[in-house]
């Protein structure tokens, strides 16, 4: 039997610790225990260092974003080979969205090892979330691209999300999109007509205050009109609930 570097380090790490609590969250023995500790570390308890620094998670937060989408964009790519980039683009969505990050933070674990000031934060709200994103900025800072792209689809999509359950959950975001213009007393209509580019298909346009938005593209007419609102609701920033 082979054992791997990280599986002698861990042996005699101390089981309290918290190297070896990262360890049995993710499989790697930390290189640099820094990274995690910042990841972990809710600017309501960050205190700045000799030049003013803050040691709080947002910087890692801002990276674990990006290498999120990076690997989900890659990942949903080749799950669904014939599935358009608004379908893609939504699936991401329905993956990073605050709530479903909260709750792979308390899947793994993540919950018992932030710090935070929890009477100034109320700690259901996105704090999870964002140290969820932070802690993967943290393990590609400290193990690199390979190992983060394997730790996310090994341990987090194949044991703790239904991709197949995802892709049937339907959000209206045509009715989210309805209800702001009702709001803000925009006007609002859709351009909706067969996709002369491709058969059996429709695409759709936003008119909105008689300005064309996004043109968006679906296997029904309504799948075309709700992957259209779904690209005017990110344009405006109106997603900021699930993202």
């Amino acid at each position: 039997m082979v054992f791997s570097i990280s599986w002698f380090k861990a042996l005699w790490t101390k089981k309290d610790s918290f190297h070896y609590r990262i360890y049995q969250m993710t499989g790697l023995f930390p290189n640099n225990i820094h990274f995690y500790q910042q990841a972990l570390t809710h600017k309501s308890v960050a205190v700045n260092d000799a030049n003013g620094k803050s040691n709080d998670n947002e910087r890692l937060e801002f990276l674990g974003d990006a290498i999120l989408d990076s690997i989900l964009a890659d990942f949903l790519f080749k799950k669904f080979p014939y599935e358009d980039e608004g379908f893609l683009t939504q699936m991401r969505s329905k993956v990073v969205n605050r709530k479903q990050l909260s709750q792979l933070a308390l899947d793994i674990g993540l919950d018992r090892l932030v710090r935070v000031d929890g009477k100034r934060h109320n700690v259901h709200s996105s704090i999870y979330g964002n140290a969820f994103e932070a802690f993967i900025g943290a393990i590609y800072l400290d193990q690199g691209f390979v190992k983060v792209y394997h730790y996310v689809v090994s341990n987090i999509i194949n044991q703790h999300l239904d991709i197949c359950a995802l892709r049937n959950t339907e959000t209206n975001y045509k009715s989210r999109l309805l209800e702001w213009c009702q709001k803000e007393n925009h006007s609002l209509s859709f351009n909706t007509s067969d996709n002369p580019e491709k058969e059996n298909t429709f695409h759709s346009y936003v008119v909105l205050n008689r300005q064309e938005y996004s043109k968006a593209v679906g296997h029904t007419k309504k799948e075309a009109e709700q992957n259209a609102s779904f690209i005017v609701l990110k344009h405006f920033g109106l997603l900021a609930d699930d993202k």
